[in-house]
């Protein structure tokens, strides 16, 4: 009879309170009043939202001799991985009272516009809208911009950052329309390619038209949807908490077919030019910092953002 291998309990998909029990279960736990925990091998936990974070987090803490482990988020039983990093994070502090050593990371998306941002030990916050923002934001942006533009058609990357930031603020600002009112329309259909050569044109209005299109908002009713988008323009949020960085990662990639690229169809496409971003974030010179992140996370990487409460800067 063949000896059945046990799989090791990293590979399955664990709900919340799963991996809590996990994670507690590695530490000592002492104390008759209080609980507090030890992590006997000294090593912190980090949990993420997607496989794009953890390659990020891997990457820095290879660079700067950090150990860590890094689990990600799966949304068993959550509506999003967002919400199971919160999740997990809460149930950890629910359980301990000295908790310094098993941390989340999550994107602000629109929590920091709409106030809804979540309080909690252990749980940080992206400065600005999202990893991706930070990525191209970065230094390490321009390097990739060189990667993947023809010579012929290279646009400075300081230009073509500014175009990525300005055509994708009004979907950024549908989106947030969308999460403030609960309208529940669905943005992964949009089409990038087909919006990359209106932008290039000039043509915002008709590229609004075709998203409109794609996320069957009634003809009637886009005048109304028109007028409150404006009312959200007037109030001048920045750009960065406005705009996905997603959204900016998608149209570059339409980007590179026939306007900054010679390269043929879906050569570079979203998570191809993500993992380019990330691995040019990790060659530029980061700041380094003594007294970042309590409890000594990743402290010679990361600081406090002095404009967003509990906001973590990786610029």
């Amino acid at each position: 009879m063949k000896t059945r291998i046990k799989e090791p309990i990293a590979n399955y998909q664990l709900t919340v309170g799963e991996l809590v029990s996990e994670l507690l279960m590695t530490f000592n736990v002492f104390s008759l009043h209080t609980l507090i925990v030890i992590n006997v091998c000294n090593e912190k936990v980090l949990v993420v939202e997607g496989s794009t974070d953890k390659r990020f987090w891997e990457m820095l803490q290879k660079r700067f001799n950090m150990k860590m482990d890094i689990r990600v988020a799966n949304k068993k039983e959550c509506d999003s991985n967002k919400e199971y990093v919160i999740k997990v994070i809460k149930k950890v502090n629910q359980k301990v009272n000295s908790n310094n050593l098993i941390f989340g990371v999550v994107d602000y998306d629109y929590d920091w516009i709409l106030k809804s941002l979540i309080v909690e030990k252990g749980l940080f916050y992206y400065k600005y809208h999202d990893l991706e923002v930070n990525l191209i934001l970065s230094w390490g942006f321009r390097m990739v911009n060189q990667m993947i533009s023809s010579e012929s058609k290279q646009i400075e990357t300081d230009i073509l950052r500014n175009y990525l930031f300005e055509w994708t603020y009004d979907i950024g600002i549908l989106r947030l329309l969308n999460r403030k009112q609960g309208l529940g329309y669905k943005f992964t259909s949009i089409d990038w390619k087909r919006l990359a050569p209106l932008y290039i044109s000039e043509l915002k209005s008709e590229a609004l038209e075709v998203v409109m299109n794609k996320l069957q908002i009634p003809i009637g009713g886009r005048s109304k949807i028109l007028e409150q988008m404006m009312s959200l323009k007037n109030l001048k949020y920045p750009k960065e908490y406005i705009c996905s960085g997603h959204d900016m990662v998608r149209l570059l990639s339409a980007l590179t077919v026939n306007f900054i690229s010679t390269q043929r169809a879906n050569k570079y496409d979203d998570d191809y030019l993500t993992e380019l971003l990330t691995l040019a974030y990790n060659i530029e010179p980061v700041k380094l910092s003594q007294n970042s992140m309590e409890h000594g996370l990743l402290d010679i990487i990361c600081d406090y953002s002095m404009e967003m409460e509990d906001g973590l800067s990786i610029t």
